[in-house]
C-alpha cells in the first residue's frame, strides 16, 4: 500500500533492503512487488472516477492503527489520516464512497497510475526503475461507469501491457 509515487517506491524498497542488509541477508533472498492500481483511460478525470474507491482503500491502509504513514509528506499523511476516520469497510472499494470523496485529484494522480497507456507504462516503469521485481496492478472499483471500465480494460491489454513487456 505504497501507493504510485517513485520517490515513496524508492524509499521503501531501499528500507527493506537497509533492513535485509543488516539481518545478514543476501541481496538476492528477496524480491520486491507492489499492488498498483492503475486507471488506465484517455481522460484523466474518467481514469480517476474509475479507481477512487481502491485509491481510497489502499490510502486508508496508511492510516490504519500501528500504521505511521512513513514516507508521507505531512499533507498526505493528514489525507490517508482522514480517509482512516471516515472509513466505511461496509463501501469498502466503493467509488461513491464518502472516504473516496476525501481524496482531492492531485492525490489519486501521484498514489495510483493515472492516464493514456503511455502515461501509465511510464509511470509503471518508473516503479520498476524504483526497485519492483513485480507488479500487482489492480484496476476499476465498485460502481465505475461500464463503457469507462471497458475502455480501461482493452487500453490495458491491447496497449499498456504490451508497452511494458517490449522494455
Amino acid at each position: 500500500a505504497i501507493g504510485a509515487d517513485p520517490d515513496r517506491m524508492r524509499w521503501a524498497v531501499d528500507l527493506a533492503r537497509t533492513v535485509q542488509r543488516e539481518a545478514g541477508r543476501d541481496a538476492g533472498d528477496v524480491s520486491f512487488g507492489a499492488y498498483v492500481t492503475v486507471g488506465c483511460h484517455p481522460d484523466r478525470d474518467a481514469g480517476r472516477a474509475l479507481v477512487r474507491g481502491s485509491v481510497a482503500a489502499f490510502a486508508h491502509f496508511s492510516a490504519m492503527p500501528g500504521s505511521t504513514g512513513a514516507g508521507l509528506d505531512d499533507h498526505d499523511r493528514a489525507l490517508v489520516a482522514e480517509v482512516g476516520r471516515r472509513y466505511d469497510s461496509n463501501l469498502h472499494l466503493v467509488n461513491s464512497a464518502a472516504h473516496a470523496q476525501v481524496l482531492p485529484d492531485e492525490f489519486v494522480d501521484r498514489f495510483a497510475v493515472i492516464g493514456d497507456s503511455g502515461t501509465c507504462a511510464k509511470r509503471l516503469r518508473a516503479l520498476i526503475d524504483a526497485g519492483l521485481d513485480r507488479l500487482v496492478i489492480t484496476g476499476p472499483s465498485f460502481g465505475a461507469n461500464r463503457e469507462d471500465v471497458r475502455v480501461h480494460h482493452e487500453l490495458v491489454t491491447e496497449e499498456l501491457l504490451p508497452a511494458l513487456r517490449a522494455k
